[in-house]
């Protein structure tokens, strides 16, 4: 009888040690803080990002502001890269196949210009991680001496034909340029509102290819020949209006012509100081539809 006691003590001791082990190790796992790389993991943003920011070189840039019209746009995208450059840190470089470019439409006839541009498209995609790590260290330097030099240029040749932004979109160039399946396509457009080519000046029964300077009514219609661009978000930069409530009739006009083509989260913002439209870039980044 005794043997049996004995033995059933030692057992019930050790079922007993063998329960609180297991209740420290589960209570040890809760309360304990994730390492960076499991945190990293937990938080970072799966998506990678096609940024593409697309430059209205017109005679936008003479108009009389302080800051000039090329401080604000440079250092609008100065913040740009510092997001963009953020973004990818967020991540290990073996995950960052992120995307940026600057370009125009259409190809400045500059040669200058189309040589500066071509340093002007990050594309981080197949490379090796320390390769990665050095350009997106080296971008904001980069972009910044090709963008003087580049708004330099344009101001001092005075060639101003326009932007033909309704054809870039129609003619699906902004499909090859700026949409990449699995990437959240974002495509920054830098332009006074005003949409002009000299060579694009076109009524469509009663739509329009263009928006003049002395649009006075919202019933001002771009033409839409297209649509399937879900896959497409537009922030509309530095829409400068020549009177107070053309901003109000530039906002219904694109909007309208912008869902009419299947895109879903727009903005458009009015040209301030740099720093206040910093924010509207930070918020439209962190907002996705």
């Amino acid at each position: 009888m005794d043997k049996y006691i004995i033995k059933s003590l030692v057992l019930l001791f050790t079922f007993v040690t063998l329960l609180f082990s297991g209740c420290s190790t589960t209570t040890s796992d809760s309360n304990s803080h994730p390492t960076n790389s499991e945190h990293s993991s937990e938080t970072k943003d799966p998506t990678e990002w096609n940024i593409s920011v697309y430059l209205d070189l017109s005679n936008r840039l003479v108009r009389p502001m302080t800051p000039t019209q090329a401080e604000r746009d440079m250092t609008l995208i100065s913040y740009m890269i510092s997001e963009f450059t953020s973004h990818c840190k967020s991540k290990k470089a073996r995950d960052c196949n992120d995307h940026f470019q600057i370009f125009f439409y259409p190809s400045p006839s500059d040669p200058e210009i189309s040589a500066l541009s071509k340093e002007l498209d990050t594309e981080l995609e197949g490379l090796e991680n320390l390769e990665k790590q050095d350009i997106v260290e080296s971008m904001s330097a980069k972009y910044s001496a090709a963008l003087e030099k580049i708004y330099s240029s344009t101001l001092e040749n005075k060639n101003w034909v326009g932007c033909d932004i309704w054809s870039f979109f129609n003619n699906k160039k902004v499909d090859n340029m700026c949409v990449r399946p699995g990437y959240r396509n974002i495509l920054i457009i830098l332009t006074d509102g005003f949409i002009y080519h000299l060579d694009n000046v076109t009524k469509i029964d009663d739509t329009y290819t263009y928006i003049p300077a002395n649009v006075s009514s919202s019933a001002h219609s771009l033409n839409v020949s297209r649509d399937g661009l879900s896959n497409l978000e537009v922030l509309v930069l530095e829409v400068n209006p020549m009177q107070p409530k053309q901003f109000q009739i530039l906002t219904d006009i694109w909007g309208k012509w912008l869902s009419e083509m299947g895109i879903t989260h727009y903005d458009l913002v009015e040209t301030d100081l740099p720093n206040n439209n910093k924010h509207a870039v930070k918020s439209f980044f962190l907002k996705t539809e």
